[in-house]
């Protein structure tokens, strides 16, 4: 969909981008940061950057795909960023160790797939992500993490199959 603004339009139609993306755009990027402050923070300068640059919104065919992968090198930048400053070299964080049981009863079933979610690998978590929470389609996610489509169905392929593994080893 293309989108093509006029200046009596513009503050309307970005306001309805806004509206549509933003859910969509938080949950991906808490998804990556671990931290919804930081995630709604990373939401809302990637807007400010695209109301900054709304002129040039009409050169953009998929505005999802491309406030998604903005949201999503934005969100790594300040993981990457926040990870050198603790001086951690551990990619996880808040990860369920698997060697232990745990009490299943006392967690809900969300919060269970979202601790075995962050022990998947980065971009098969990406790519589970948006697949099955958000419910984008191939095409879009290979534009939004920059691969291309048998590559993102590998890496949803791996990624389900990982994350059934660890969900039945927690259940065990």
């Amino acid at each position: 969909m293309r989108y093509i603004f006029r200046k009596h339009e513009m503050q309307e139609s970005f306001e309805n981008i806004v509206g549509r993306v933003r859910t969509k755009a938080s949950r991906f990027a808490r998804s990556i940061v671990e931290d919804s402050d930081e995630a709604q923070d990373i939401v809302q300068d990637v807007f400010e950057k695209l109301w900054l640059r709304r002129s040039e919104l009409e050169n953009i065919s998929n505005i999802d795909a491309y406030i998604m992968s903005s949201v999503r090198n934005l969100s790594l930048d300040r993981k990457r960023n926040r990870q050198n400053r603790e001086g951690k070299h551990q990619l996880l964080r808040n990860e369920i160790p698997l060697t232990t049981t745990i009490d299943i009863d006392h967690l809900d079933t969300a919060s269970i797939v979202q601790r075995a979610m962050t022990a998947l690998p980065e971009r098969q978590r990406e790519v589970v992500h948006l697949r099955d929470i958000e419910g984008y389609q191939i095409e879009e996610i290979s534009s939004v993490i920059g691969a291309d489509p048998p590559t993102t169905r590998v890496l949803l392929s791996r990624g389900r199959l990982k994350l059934r593994e660890l969900l039945t080893q927690i259940r065990n």
